[in-house]
């Protein structure tokens, strides 16, 4: 179901975590097998433990902080940048040569030939 890189992801220990295993986490998690699905595959003793521990936590719902509040945002994902591709074909399944991290210039600038103050 899951790609490799995805379920490694999802089994490697959160503080080993990189960042694009862990956008790979999160957007897996939505897919996992809700808690209920899992009690409903258990036999005899396991879902009679599962349900006892499962009642003494209950005894801990005071405790649980509220829901924080939702708001979109984007962040970096770490210090870390995965590698970029130029595509080939202008597809996205087939990535071409690796482009590198900076500015982009004119190929026929030369470097350092500019004369502005960067004020514009």
């Amino acid at each position: 179901m899951f790609p490799k890189e995805a379920q490694e992801a999802v089994f490697t220990e959160p503080e080993k975590r990189t960042p694009m295993q862990w956008q790979m986490y999160y957007r897996s998690r939505s897919r996992l097998p809700a808690d209920s699905t899992l009690e409903r595959n258990l036999k005899g003793e396991d879902k009679q433990r599962y349900a006892e521990l499962k009642k003494e936590l209950a005894k801990y719902d005071q405790l649980k902080p509220a829901e924080p509040p939702v708001a979109e945002a984007m962040v970096d994902s770490g210090r870390i940048a995965p590698p970029t591709f130029l595509s080939r074909e202008g597809r996205l399944g087939c990535p071409g040569r690796r482009g590198t991290a900076g500015f982009s210039q004119h190929p026929r600038s030369k470097a350092g030939a500019d004369c502005s103050t960067g004020r514009r």
